[in-house]
């Protein structure tokens, strides 16, 4: 089995962890907050980040300008993606949900064709192609005035998701692509950017970080899971291609079926558990591209 393919499956697994808990998070504080909790509970551990490059590497690589514009962008795009998947789960059970923001997979293809001169392989095409049907059978489309709101946002978040990951790709055009020591070294930037930033917008916004600090408990898990789950994220897309790595990642679209059944005691529909099925039929297919 390929190391990307080991690589991606750690990280959706660690999505649907950490999505979870940040699902549980949505009644104790707003979106912007529970976003950056993701980030500001993942910093103490950034140190270790930058030892470990420093382990790996024998030393810390130069960080260029063009290497910070990019981490930069990326961290302002996925903030707000991570901002309107939040938004989501109001509108929408959880698996349904995060299935909306799996239309990154096509998306991430088109943009590697029409922007970044990547395309996928026949077989790629046909593996994405399915994963997106699957997305369309998620769809709750008898809920017709609820549904044109929560595709937007579906959609919305999945364009985001993908730019982000061809920016986090494009990152690797100053540093050594695919090798661990890179991933560690943007994520390290990413996340000290991220908590950064939100954290001055929330300042400004005289957000109540008490609140913050008292779901410390729950906030440290999705902290850790989002660390762990990113630096898989960013050391796949250095491997291959990185719409082959999010339209594998839709087997999280049963796995965040299974946690909705058994933690927040959801009913799922037959359409919903047939679009999860062929989720499955797609990121097998996608293993051989």
């Amino acid at each position: 089995m390929s190391l990307w393919v080991i690589v991606t499956l750690c990280a959706a697994c660690l999505q649907v962890i950490r999505t979870g808990l940040q699902k549980s998070l949505t009644h104790d504080v707003d979106n912007v907050s529970g976003t950056w909790i993701r980030y500001i509970y993942a910093m103490p551990f950034v140190p270790f980040l930058f030892a470990a490059v420093f382990f790996v590497e024998e030393g810390i690589p130069s960080i260029s300008l063009s290497l910070l514009v990019y981490c930069l962008a990326a961290s302002v795009t996925q903030i707000v993606a991570t901002i309107l998947l939040l938004t989501l789960f109001q509108h929408r059970s959880f698996a349904a949900s995060a299935a909306f923001a799996k239309t990154e997979g096509l998306q991430v293809a088109l943009l590697g064709v029409l922007v970044f001169a990547e395309p996928p392989s026949a077989l790629g095409w046909l593996g994405i192609c399915l994963g997106t049907f699957s997305v369309l059978l998620l769809c709750p489309w008898r809920q017709l005035t609820a549904t044109g709101k929560v595709i937007g946002y579906g959609l919305g978040a999945g364009f985001l998701f993908a730019l982000t990951v061809w920016l986090i790709r494009s990152s690797y055009q100053e540093v050594q692509a695919g090798t661990f020591a890179s991933a560690l070294l943007i994520l390290a930037i990413m996340v000290t950017l991220q908590s950064l930033l939100l954290g001055i917008y929330l300042y400004g916004r005289r957000v109540n970080f008490a609140t913050i600090w008292h779901v410390r408990q729950r906030a440290a898990g999705v902290g850790a899971s989002s660390l762990i789950g990113s630096l898989c994220w960013f050391w796949a897309f250095g491997l291959t291609n990185p719409a082959y790595v999010k339209v594998l990642a839709q087997v999280e679209l049963p796995l965040a079926f299974f946690l909705g059944r058994t933690v927040f005691s959801e009913r799922t529909s037959v359409w919903e558990i047939s679009g999860m099925t062929i989720a499955c039929v797609s990121a097998v297919i996608i293993c051989y591209a």
